[in-house]
């Protein structure tokens, strides 16, 4: 039950690095969590560090910040920070263990821009649920928005795992997470995804002229670092996911699964996933396997997918997806030239040699002399460059 006292929102911004040197508190509890806004300003806080062996808390709720959420009359914004450090859990320290580098639980009203981690996450105690930037997110969370956030660390743990986010549950209303990548090495026991282990989302169905409307949506988003499990449902992007919208998208990185494993989702039972690629090897997997989808569910909505080998959906496709053409099969060089219809939404661009890449990683040339790094506006008004960072941030307010 959360607290009914009032919260009065923070406001505050880095002025410069930080390195912490003692045991961290994070910052917020389901009491009285934080809400306002943190400006990383671009800067860095690194040294930040768990070691549990042993505690005689029931739940664990670790990162920088422990439990953030907003209302209606005041959102709680991180943004334009760089996060570094290591949480370690050794196995039987805990009942329930929930960690993110940045947040362990994000909960309604909240966003998350510029935000990047380098966090190491490893956790051996049973049926944790983390990544390294977004642990969880609130059941029943509402307005939450991922922007911009990229991860460099790599995260290990006995449960569900996320690059970006571990786990998003229950029925999320207007959750959007775009413009994020993983680059960092992903491994876990049960649903993981080189950017979200798990995604169980709302949504209205669409009839007549009234179109399908998701509840979540991952969009312009990639994964570029190793993913492997142990247990279900390892997937390039998604471990499982459950209703939510997946649209413009790639996977360029191995995935190794013990059962039911895709280059895009370990399983992907419900919702839409729309004009995305995979170019990496799915392998290990005893059930199905897949280079685009582990298995599917009988209420799918899947359109311009491509992967450069088969089987594309480790269960068999379905007629309609057959006739349609809704999966398709292509070489390297076919892929390197953009496929038209893969870049129906305009979110792709050719990069010479190799595949198409998202039109944000096209990064603006630095014009600074090294001794005077510091932004570099690129053309989209919502967003900048920072060269020193090499991070996307969110523009001034």
């Amino acid at each position: 039950m959360r607290s009914t006292r009032a919260i009065i929102p923070f406001k505050g911004k880095l002025l410069d690095n930080i390195t912490l040197t003692d045991a961290w508190t994070p910052i917020g509890t389901s009491e009285s969590h934080f809400v306002g806004s943190f400006d990383g300003n671009g800067k860095t806080i690194s040294g930040l560090h768990f070691d549990v062996q042993n505690t005689p808390e029931d739940s664990l709720y670790l990162g920088l910040f422990g439990y953030v959420g907003g209302n209606q009359d005041s959102e709680a914004e991180i943004r334009n920070l760089t996060v570094s450090g290591e949480i370690c859990v050794a196995a039987g320290a805990a009942k329930s263990v929930l960690a993110g580098g940045v947040v362990a639980y994000l909960d309604n009203h909240s966003k998350l821009s510029g935000v990047v981690s380098t966090v190491t996450v490893n956790i051996q105690a049973d049926g944790a649920t983390a990544g390294s930037i977004i642990g969880r997110t609130n059941n029943s969370a509402s307005n939450i928005t991922v922007e911009n956030c990229a991860n460099h660390g790599d995260v290990t743990v006995n449960g569900t795992v996320g690059g970006i986010l571990g786990q998003s549950s229950g029925s999320s209303k207007n959750m959007l997470i775009r413009g994020c990548y993983n680059d960092g090495t992903i491994s876990g026991s049960d649903r993981t995804g080189g950017l979200i282990g798990s995604v169980q989302s709302g949504m209205d169905y669409g009839y007549g002229d009234k179109p399908t409307v998701y509840h979540t949506v991952v969009t312009d988003s990639y994964n570029a670092g190793a993913v492997t499990g142990t247990g279900d449902y390892t997937g390039g992007l998604i471990g499982e996911n459950r209703q939510a919208q997946i649209r413009n998208c790639y996977n360029a990185a191995n995935v190794r699964g013990a059962q039911k494993a895709g280059g895009l989702a370990g399983r992907h039972h419900s919702g839409s996933m729309e004009y995305c690629y995979s170019i990496g090897e799915v392998t290990g997997a005893s059930g199905y396997m897949g280079t685009l989808i582990g298995q599917r569910g009988d209420n799918i909505n899947v359109r311009g997918l491509y992967a450069i080998a088969e089987p594309m959906i480790g269960d068999g496709d379905t007629p309609y997806i057959q006739e349609k053409q809704l999966v398709r099969k292509i070489d390297l060089v076919t892929l390197r030239q953009l496929p038209e219809e893969l870049n129906t939404n305009h979110a792709f661009q050719i990069a010479p040699g190799k595949t198409p890449i998202l039109i944000w990683q096209a990064v603006p040339e630095c014009q600074h002399p090294e001794k005077q790094k510091g932004f570099c506006l690129c053309g989209n008004p919502e967003r900048r460059w920072n060269c020193t960072r090499q991070a996307y941030e969110a523009a001034d307010l």
